[in-house]
């Protein structure tokens, strides 16, 4: 079963659902990263100011990203944002579809060959019909979803029931 811990950046802070606190000092944080790497092979980080302030963390992602495996959820919401991610070393990003023009998604998948997922929390069908209509990786379900189908593309889903910790879940057929 392929689980990733949940991570959560704000204002160059770090919460981790494991150890349930925010952590301030860099060394520590630079830490946190390699270990969670380390054990799980990547870290799932939903970055607050992206998604508030489309200021995602992009030099920590710089700084780290050849020790560190980020899928990052900062809510891109242009072509250059989804751009400066990958730039920055991201190796994975969450797109919320709703935020993003459907022309912007056909562009984005059209100039990068990385993994990209589709976010969602209660329109798992529609999501799932622009994943396979614009050819993305998958599907991150934020939330419990109702949904238990086949769907030949994989399906990630944020759950806080996986010992007593908030992870990120992939979906097995």
């Amino acid at each position: 079963m392929d689980t990733i811990p949940l991570l959560y950046l704000k204002a160059g802070r770090l919460y981790t659902s494991l150890e349930d606190k925010w952590i301030r000092c860099k060394e520590s944080i630079i830490q946190v990263f390699r270990d969670l790497t380390q054990e799980y092979g990547q870290v799932y980080i939903v970055d607050i100011d992206g998604y508030r302030k489309n200021r995602a963390h992009l030099d920590i992602y710089r700084s780290y990203s050849r020790k560190v495996s980020f899928w990052v959820d900062s809510a891109p919401r242009t072509p250059g944002d989804v751009m400066d991610l990958f730039i920055s070393g991201v190796h994975r990003i969450t797109l919320v579809w709703k935020i993003i023009d459907d022309n912007y998604l056909k562009e984005i998948r059209e100039m990068c060959t990385e993994e990209i997922y589709l976010a969602t929390k209660d329109e798992f069908s529609k999501t799932l019909e622009k994943v396979k209509k614009i050819g993305f990786d998958g599907i991150v379900v934020k939330g419990t979803s109702h949904m238990w189908q086949t769907v030949n593309k994989p399906v990630w889903f944020i759950n806080p029931e996986i010992n007593g910790k908030v992870m990120v879940q992939k979906y097995i057929v």
